[in-house]
Formats: structure tokens, C-alpha cells, sequence
């Protein structure tokens, strides 16, 4: 019986092996190299060495945002397509970003959401990046604000890189990008939750997924082949472990998704006062209308926008960036809040695809900072 599972797992990994694209990875990565953090540039925000060689310390006491570089880099993407990353104290209220410049074009920066470190070894599958091929001249990490998280300009906490490295593809790098993958933590995104990895715009060039659905799959089939029905017990409790293992990486998704939409739309995080006010007096005054229009809302940042959008509830609210481009066509009576010293985001004396003229709009309300526009007669002037 022993001889038979283990002819069925040799089978199984000749099968994952075999179903591989292009030439069959070793077990270990054949080529390494460590990428010197002390020598990283901050293009914004700060980064300081640790002393004892244990990495540098990132932060930006002026701003929400914080970006590294090395340049002067000549790595074959080819060769070198895994990227493993370790740091220590990475704040929750952050996404971090991986960016490159490839050398036949090096003025186009390419970039790409990868998972948040989480105290341990990160590798994320660089392959699957359609642009990481060629020369790769220069590379960093970019810190930027989970949206809607925090207010814009907040300074998050002080975080350490402690090491970089890139690797050549490998089974254990493959194995391990994979995991990382299913087991990372994603905000929201216009499309479904799965198990096949990240969202990206292009499907991966080297999918580590398909070799291990088919070796599972071979391995289940010639169990049953060869025990027969002395195999059908363990063979179903694999498939249940393997369908719970899925069902689980899907369950927490959604459960951390659903954690993050909690904390934006509640008011604890973050002191919203002067927009509830806002929000409250615009309420009051609306309702007293005749008629229920279209409400706009034009904040100076994504977070003001939404964070009013959601204070006015239940108002059907929406924001002014859903009538760029045809502002022409927006319906008669469209009310529009904005700051007062962002009105001539909405309102133009030049006619334009993206403002309205003072002859189409008119202001109807004042609320202490903020205005409220009314369309009149469409967008611009012919």
C-alpha cells in the first residue's frame, strides 16, 4: 500500500512538474542577489540607517506618503523574477508599491501593488508582471495611504526595510510567492474574490496555480486507481482539507474586506465634525425643495469626497469627477457642493468639457466654507 502512495505523489509531482510553462524550475534559486537598503535614496520622506546594519527606518513627519530608490542597477528581469522583501512595524493604514525602470525605456516608471510585509519573509512572483522583462536600471518601494483610511497629509508610523533581495525562480520561490498570494490581505477591488492570486490587468506570464491543481488532481485520480476503495476515505478527506484550505483564503478575504469597508464608512476612526455639520445643514436645506436633483460633490481629495458622500446619506450623491468630460450633459437643476475656494474647479469663465460657465450655473446656498451650484439650462456654453 505504501508503494502505491508513493507511485501516486511521484506520479503527482511529475504531472505539476510536466504542466509547468517553459523549462522546469530547480528546487532552490539558482541566483541571488541582495539589494543594499543603506543604499537606497528617499525620493520623499525619510530614511535613516539602523544601527547594526539591521536595515533603515522609513517615516515622513510632513506627509502621508514616502518613497525609495536605487538606481544605477543592471539586473536581467528574466533571470531575476522573485522578489523577496522583509519589514518590521508596517503600518495597516498603508499599501506598498513596487517600482521599476526598465533600461530601453528609461523614463516610462512601472509599478505594481504587492502584499504588505507582515513581520517575516515576503516573495511575491515578479513574472507576472507583463512589464518586468529586458534590463531592470533602477527599482524602489512607494508607501502610500490605504484609501479612505486616513485624512490626507496624515504622517503614518515610522516603519524598518530590512532587507531586499532578488532571486531566479525556483520551486520553493514559486511554492512560497504562491502562499504569500493566497494568504495576503487585499482592500476591495471591482472584481471577484478568488484564489487565483492577485488582480492584475494582464493574466501572468507563469501561473505557479494550474502545476499544483494538476498534480493534486493526478494524485486523487491514481489513488483511487490504485487502493481503490481502501483509498476513498483519506482520498475525500484530502479534497475536503484542500476545499477548506481554498474556502478559507476566500472567508478571510472577505472578512478583512468587510473590516476595512466598517472603518471607513464609521465615524470613530477620524474626526469628520466640520463635514457632518456640513452634511446636516445641506440635509435640513434639501429637504425643503420641491424637488429631489442630483448632488455632486467636489472635495480637494478622494477622502473629503467620500467621507461627505457618506455623511450625506441618504442622499443619492455622487462625485463631480463622474461629470468630467461631459459636463455639457449634465441635467438642469444638478446641485454641486463644493469648498468656496474650490469653485473654480466647478465653475470657469472659459468654456471647457470639464467646468461650467457662469452663465449655466448659479449658487444657491452658502454653508459656512462650503457652496452649493446649481445647474441651469445644461453645462457649457456652446
Amino acid at each position: 500500500m505504501i508503494a502505491r502512495v508513493l507511485i501516486a505523489i511521484g506520479a503527482a509531482v511529475l504531472a505539476g512538474l510536466l504542466a509547468l510553462p517553459g523549462p522546469v524550475w530547480p528546487l532552490l534559486p539558482a541566483q541571488s542577489l541582495e539589494v543594499e537598503v543603506a543604499a537606497m535614496n528617499a525620493v520623499y520622506g525619510r530614511l535613516a540607517a539602523i544601527e547594526g546594519g539591521g536595515g533603515s527606518q522609513v517615516a515622513n513627519d510632513r506627509g502621508d506618503s514616502a518613497l525609495q530608490a536605487l538606481a544605477g542597477m543592471d539586473v536581467d528581469a528574466d533571470e531575476l523574477a522573485v522578489l523577496r522583501y522583509r519589514m518590521r512595524n508596517f503600518s495597516s493604514a498603508l499599501e506598498l508599491v513596487f517600482l521599476w525602470r526598465l533600461a530601453d525605456d528609461p523614463e516610462m516608471l512601472h509599478s505594481a501593488t504587492i502584499p504588505k510585509p507582515r513581520g517575516g519573509d515576503q516573495t511575491f512572483a515578479l513574472d507576472q508582471l507583463p512589464n518586468w522583462q529586458g534590463r531592470v536600471v533602477e527599482i524602489g518601494f512607494g508607501q502610500i495611504p490605504t484609501a479612505m483610511q486616513t485624512p490626507p497629509g496624515t504622517p503614518f508610523p515610522p516603519f524598518s526595510i530590512e532587507s531586499i533581495r532578488l532571486e531566479s525562480m525556483s520551486l520553493s520561490n514559486a511554492l512560497r510567492a504562491q502562499v504569500d498570494s493566497m494568504s495576503a490581505l487585499r482592500p476591495w477591488a471591482q472584481r471577484s474574490i478568488n484564489s487565483l492570486g492577485r488582480e492584475l490587468s494582464e493574466a501572468p506570464r507563469r501561473s505557479t496555480l494550474v502545476p499544483i491543481v494538476v498534480a493534486l488532481a493526478t494524485f486523487i485520480l491514481l489513488s483511487l486507481i490504485l487502493l481503490r476503495r481502501r483509498a476513498l476515505l483519506p482520498v475525500l478527506a484530502a479534497v475536503a482539507v484542500v476545499w477548506l484550505l481554498v474556502d478559507w483564503s476566500w472567508q478571510r478575504q472577505l472578512l478583512a474586506q468587510n473590516r476595512l469597508t466598517e472603518r471607513t464608512v464609521s465615524t470613530a476612526p477620524f474626526a469628520d465634525v466640520d463635514l457632518a455639520g456640513v452634511a446636516d445643514r445641506f440635509r435640513a436645506w434639501y429637504r425643503q425643495r420641491s424637488e429631489a436633483p442630483k448632488v455632486l460633490v467636489a472635495a480637494p481629495s478622494a477622502y473629503t469626497t467620500y467621507r461627505m458622500i457618506w455623511h450625506l446619506l441618504p442622499i443619492d450623491a455622487a462625485t463631480w469627477n463622474v461629470a468630467l468630460g461631459r459636463v455639457d450633459q449634465l441635467v438642469p437643476g444638478t446641485l454641486i457642493l463644493v469648498p468656496a475656494d474650490l469653485v473654480d474647479r466647478v465653475v470657469a469663465g472659459t468654456p471647457s468639457d470639464s467646468t461650467l460657465t457662469p452663465q449655466r450655473s448659479r449658487r444657491v446656498h452658502v454653508l459656512d466654507e462650503w457652496q452649493v451650484i446649481e445647474v441651469v439650462g445644461g453645462g457649457v456654453t456652446p
